[in-house]
């Protein structure tokens, strides 16, 4: 995200609304002023949960090509996915393994002391769900392709022309519930 302050530009990486770390700053003129160190993120590398795997399976197969939604739910069983330092960027990716940052979790829970109501914890949980999803989306929808790939040309025009469903979003209603509750998310 780029936005202004105090006359210089400065570019940050963005979720949940906020800025979590700054990147770059420009001076008024557009030279540059500064280049941040990267933060240190400390913490444990944790899985990620059955619940907040079995939420991102449902919410990916919603806004996937419905020929992909029985291989994005192989594809995620195949990654081991974990929250973890991540530097200067919300994931790492290397191969099978993604490490979501921890300053996800972190930024959840000091946006949760700030809401008012129940409402409006539930929305920045939503919220955190949908981040995470953006994230971890193409990486999963790019391993479907491949298993799709992977099948007989028969199994690939069947998937075509009989889409699965998607599966019920039960799972992302029940995490977002353990969220906004301050529940579900590593302690980093």
């Amino acid at each position: 995200m780029v936005r202004e302050d105090e006359g210089r530009v400065i570019c940050s990486l963005w979720a949940l609304g906020r800025a979590v770390e700054d990147h770059l700053i420009l001076n008024p003129d557009g030279e540059v002023a500064e280049i941040p160190e990267p933060g240190t993120e400390a913490g444990a590398v944790e899985p990620l949960s059955p619940a907040w795997r079995s939420a991102l399976g449902a919410v990916l197969a919603q806004q996937s090509a419905p020929a992909l939604r029985p291989w994005l739910a192989e594809a995620l069983h195949s990654l081991r996915l974990e929250w973890g330092p991540v530097s200067r960027d919300l994931l790492a990716v290397s191969g099978d393994h993604l490490v979501l940052s921890l300053r996800l979790p972190q930024l959840l829970k000091r946006r949760l002391a700030e809401c008012q109501s129940e409402a409006e914890r539930l929305r920045l949980a939503l919220a955190l769900v949908a981040e995470v999803s953006r994230l971890v989306g193409p990486t999963l929808r790019l391993r479907a392709q491949e298993l799709l790939a992977l099948l007989p040309e028969a199994t690939q025009r069947g998937a075509l022309e009989r889409p699965a469903a998607a599966p019920p979003l039960t799972s992302l209603e029940t995490l977002a519930r353990a969220l906004a509750a301050g529940e579900g998310c590593p302690e980093g």
